[in-house]
């Protein structure tokens, strides 16, 4: 499930208060156009109507693509030293919360990539879809 809303930010540049939709999670099964937004720098991005300045907006984001079994989730920098985000997971960085809650968890959501950066969440996705056609075809596929 993709998750979304849209919420009102307040431009930290010049004060101007505007809807800005902000993502929580994407799964490319469900919402495959969203992936070019994704790639583009442009989710849970405020481009601010009044000033034109651009701000990322830094909150948790997990892209997952069950067809190639590829979880990711990004998190700000600030909850590296947060107890209850650190809780979330094993001493070998695998995803215990699904346990500590009674859910099921497909084995390829235990193995997270965390990042802490945008970038690097799309570089990890892009190697694992070349990785994924790779295996399957014996080559490396051109897009």
């Amino acid at each position: 499930m993709s998750i979304n809303e849209t919420k009102i930010v307040v431009c930290p540049h010049c004060q101007h208060e505007q809807s800005v939709k902000i993502w929580q999670s994407l799964n490319v099964a469900l919402d495959k156009e969203v992936k070019k937004e994704l790639f583009e720098g442009k989710i849970n991005l405020l481009v601010c109507e009044n000033c034109q300045q651009k701000t990322f907006i830094p909150v948790p984001f997990l892209y997952v693509d069950p067809d190639r079994q590829i979880a990711a989730h990004y998190f700000p920098t600030a909850v590296i030293r947060d107890e209850k985000f650190l809780k979330q997971f094993q001493i070998d960085g695998t995803y215990a919360g699904g346990e500590s809650a009674g859910l099921e968890v497909p084995d390829y959501m235990r193995y997270l990539h965390i990042v802490f950066n945008m970038d690097e969440l799309v570089t990890f996705i892009v190697f694992r879809e070349v990785l994924f056609d790779f295996h399957r075809t014996g080559k490396v596929l051109l897009d």
